[in-house]
């Protein structure tokens, strides 16, 4: 609650106060000594908090925002060429009042370079904040401010660093359409980047498909896919849901000599948009024309580089001899379409969750 001391400024044509100015004042309003020596201060200083208000009387609205004005404070005045000046002041009532929330304070620089260290190195979030209860514990011996600065961490501290990083390392600004950005990265126009590169196709949300589709593999991606998956064993499994847009996620993974896994493609689509569940968003034809477009690309790159090598060495089509899935008909249907002889292997977890 504030209060505006004022005094009145009426002015005639001969710039001297109005003799027939007639004016009615609450006891509150009124200024006493202390206010006057206040304002007049303030006043000739030009200090800033002033509060001046006048009213230009060619307009019908300042008309009425005037009259209003001089009827809320019992104002009775028959000048029309008036000006209030004066100051705020807090009332008793604000000035006992408490706070209902506490500052807020800043992170300490130390405590947020630390949490950005962790997220470049894809530390999880409950990983972060373990870490930084020790630091607090261990360095700080338990003080969560020093010097009106945080050391303690919140989730949603980690969520806003790992928003600036993506905005420094890759301009991307996640308050925009995840359509916009992209299309920024990935679209005709887009700037030739490593993501680009790697992006065997993609093809934008459009009313005509009902669908975003996009197939990531990188060079090395594509090595590994040949040395370990052609003429041999792949792997292939669905992830539903993977964010908030009910993107679905299909793997496709390769075993290396030390019998490690290595991922070798990423197929990411939409389901339709009419769709309740995620999991009945797709059918065995996307996953074969989708599978079909990751064998031509990778085949056309292979075949491009085994060319210049020697013109006469003939073109060879990425063929994988087995693949394991769990038990999902569809990706076993796609899979026999594009690779035609090819054998299929139930996942040994899988069937034991059956």
């Amino acid at each position: 609650m504030s209060l505006i001391k004022f005094k009145l400024d009426l002015k005639n044509k001969k710039n001297n106060y109005s003799p027939n100015v007639k004016a009615k004042l609450d006891s509150h309003l009124l200024l006493d000594d202390d206010d006057k020596i206040t304002l007049t201060s303030l006043l000739d200083n030009k200090a800033p908090g002033v509060v001046e208000i006048q009213w230009d009387l060619s307009n019908d609205e300042h008309i009425r925002e005037r009259n209003q004005f001089l009827h809320e404070h019992g104002l009775d005045l028959d000048s029309d060429n008036v000006k209030f000046v004066g100051y705020l002041k807090h009332s008793k009532q604000c000035t006992a009042s408490q706070p209902q929330r506490d500052p807020t304070y800043k992170l300490l620089p130390y405590i947020k370079q630390s949490a950005k260290n962790l997220l470049n190195l894809n530390a999880r979030t409950c990983d972060i904040l373990a870490q930084n209860a020790k630091t607090v514990k261990n360095i700080f011996g338990g003080h969560t401010l020093i010097d009106n600065s945080r050391t303690l961490l919140t989730a949603m501290d980690i969520v806003n660093i790992r928003k600036q990083i993506i905005q420094k390392n890759w301009n991307i600004n996640i308050k925009n359409d995840a359509a916009v950005n992209l299309e920024q990265f990935l679209g005709s126009d887009a700037d030739s980047s490593e993501l680009k590169e790697a992006c065997l196709h993609y093809q934008p949300y459009m009313k005509e498909t009902n669908r975003l589709e996009i197939i990531i593999c990188t060079q090395e991606q594509q090595q590994y896919a040949w040395k370990y998956g052609h003429n041999n064993l792949i792997l292939v499994d669905g992830t539903f849901g993977i964010s908030k847009h009910k993107v679905l996620l299909f793997i496709i993974m390769v075993i290396d000599e030390k019998n490690k896994g290595i991922s070798v493609t990423f197929i990411l689509f939409t389901p339709p948009p009419y769709n309740q569940l995620i999991s009945s968003g797709y059918d065995s034809k996307i996953l074969e024309r989708l599978f079909t477009i990751f064998q031509n690309k990778i085949s056309e790159t292979y075949n491009h580089n085994r060319l210049k090598e020697n013109s006469k060495n003939t073109p060879i089509i990425f063929s994988p001899l087995v693949a394991m899935t769990d038990t999902d008909v569809k990706e076993q249907k796609s899979l026999s379409m594009v690779w035609p002889g090819i054998t299929l292997l139930l996942c040994y977890f899988h069937i034991s969750q059956c």
